[in-house]
């Protein structure tokens, strides 16, 4: 299978996420990467056994402040990333509902063109991280293949080392990337991430 599809919400996307990109290169000849984002639940869609993980999610991915950029907005990251790495040829970026909101998810990726990908689980992965791989593959009626990127840096930890180490986003957020970053003010949206999660916290 010479297309393989990582998806993410990529708030925003981070070194981490190239090295799995760079990882999944190493095997597949082209990859899509398919910015997620939030849409409300579709009056046709059956929560049945979706329900575990629809409540997971509302509680981490898609909680308020969670998601501080814009679909395009971190599309066009990836596509800055991704010229400036003469990449493009290799590389597309999409842009789509959740999957299990959208009908067309199947038509669009075909199970027998697209493979998903996704970083192998190791420990200190979140509790979501794992229902998804788990139930993904039965509900949406296709399978997943794991790739093992030698780094792995979840943006939890990285906002944590920004606010609370003093460290810059410039280390954390690839070139290309880092450049739209600044100019859409991530520092101070991403901030407004670290205050929200610390107002929760209490």
């Amino acid at each position: 299978m010479k297309y393989a599809l990582f998806q993410g919400r990529f708030q925003p996307p981070t070194i981490a996420h190239v090295c799995t990109v760079e990882t999944i290169l190493n095997k597949w000849q082209f990859v899509t990467i398919c910015v997620v984002y939030n849409t409300p639940k579709p009056e046709w869609f059956d929560i049945g056994r979706w329900e575990e993980y629809i409540k997971a999610s509302e509680k981490t991915s898609y909680a308020p402040g969670k998601n501080p950029f814009t679909p395009n907005e971190v599309k066009e990251m990836w596509d800055a990333w991704t010229v400036g790495r003469k990449l493009n040829h290799r590389i597309s970026c999409d842009i789509s509902k959740r999957p299990y909101f959208d009908k067309e998810f199947n038509v669009r990726y075909p199970p027998a063109e697209f493979m998903i990908v996704r970083p192998e689980k190791k420990d200190g992965d979140a509790s979501i991280d794992a229902l998804r791989g788990k139930i993904f593959p039965e509900l949406l009626g296709r399978n997943y293949e794991s790739v093992s990127p030698p780094f792995k840096l979840h943006n939890a930890r990285i906002i944590k080392k920004v606010m609370e180490g003093g460290e810059s986003w410039k280390e954390f957020i690839p070139q290309g990337a880092y450049e739209v970053f600044l100019r859409i003010n991530g520092p101070a949206r991403m901030e407004e991430v670290y205050r929200t999660k610390q107002e929760q916290s209490f």
